[in-house]
């Protein structure tokens, strides 16, 4: 085998964040996307032994939250009177994410 890895750092929209000191951790949380619902984040890796730091992983790029889409099918409902109208439109389910 080669020289073992001594931790991964995970890069956030160019930045380097702390490294994660165990090897043997492969995942991180990372509860502070920095954007606006929408906004999307870049995140890459790269691991680090004694020898030096690998390339960065390709990037993955996420959706900080997802803005809802546009309800549809607006249309008239009623005209209760000759100075006012009632509008409808079709609910917006749920938005699917992009995530596992």
């Amino acid at each position: 085998g080669g020289i073992p890895i001594t931790h991964y750092v995970v890069n956030k929209g160019g930045t380097d964040l702390a490294a994660i000191s165990s090897s043997s951790t492969t995942s991180v949380i990372d509860i502070t996307t920095g954007g606006a619902v929408g906004n999307s984040v870049a995140l890459k890796v790269l691991a680090r032994n004694a020898k030096g730091d690998s390339a960065y992983s390709t990037t993955l790029t996420v959706t900080v939250g997802q803005v809802p889409n546009a309800p549809a099918n607006l249309a008239v409902k009623s005209r209760p009177s000759a100075t006012s109208v009632t509008v409808q439109w079709d609910e917006e389910s749920a938005i699917t994410s992009n995530y596992p």
